[in-house]
């Protein structure tokens, strides 16, 4: 579930939802996978 939050962009939809843009930081969802999931 939690690949699947991060690599279909849920977070990135809610933060945009419910932050303001200056609260929104860029993330590297690289950083949260396996190795061989990192390249997809």
């Amino acid at each position: 579930m939690f690949k699947l939050v991060l690599t279909g962009g849920a977070y990135k939809h809610y933060t945009e939802s419910f932050m303001t843009p200056e609260q929104i930081d860029d993330v590297d969802i690289s950083k949260f996978l396996r190795e061989e999931e990192r390249y997809i």
